[in-house]
């Protein structure tokens, strides 16, 4: 009888959902960089800074949830002149807004190793969804997101001001990340 009521426990136990791990992201060998378009030739930019929390259950991972805060007063853009004018409030106003937030509440699966995001991207304190389509994979205990998303500029307000005058800048700008996170109380072994 104790043996049924032993192997009906562990069952139960099976049963019960996984707990979805804490992820930490590794912001040395993370990148997030962007291109964007200026007299119709293509220029990087890239957000050195920034941080994120990811909640990953390997069992569900389309129950995924994510969060990066980057800090684009730390806009880099190909020189000193272009860093200043992305900085100012007809770009990313980092006196303003110092920060951007992007939450990613649910992912879908395009192929085994492919997924889309659906995620809310804050800008300049205007919100708007964006997909962004990536590659999940597994380096050692790590966990690692590579892709890109396209974003109209407009739907934030960037490309604006004083500047539009003097140079055209394209429509949008192609966002693009390399993340790398480990386990929160586990050090990577994937660096």
């Amino acid at each position: 009888m104790m043996r049924h009521a032993t192997i009906a426990a562990l069952a139960l136990i099976a049963a019960l959902p996984v707990r979805a791990d804490t992820w930490l992201l590794l912001e040395g060998p993370s990148e997030i960089g962007f291109t964007y378009f200026e007299n119709e030739e293509p220029y990087r930019g890239r957000f050195p800074a920034f941080a994120g929390t990811a909640e990953f259950d390997a069992a569900r991972p389309a129950e995924t949830q994510v969060e990066v805060t980057v800090t684009t007063s730390e806009v880099e853009l190909a020189d000193f002149v272009r860093t200043a004018f992305a900085k100012t409030e007809g770009w990313f106003d980092t006196v303003g807004h110092p920060q951007a937030f992007l939450t990613l509440d649910r992912l879908i699966p395009v192929t085994r190793t492919e997924w889309e995001g659906v995620a809310q991207l804050t800008v300049k304190g205007i919100t708007r969804e964006i997909r962004p389509r990536f590659v999940l994979t597994r380096p050692g205990n790590c966990l690692r997101a590579r892709g890109e998303v396209e974003i109209p500029m407009a739907d934030f307000e960037i490309g604006q001001g004083r500047i539009s005058r003097f140079i055209r800048v394209g429509e949008s700008v192609i966002l693009d990340f390399n993340l790398l996170g480990h386990p929160e109380g586990i050090a990577p072994d994937c660096i």
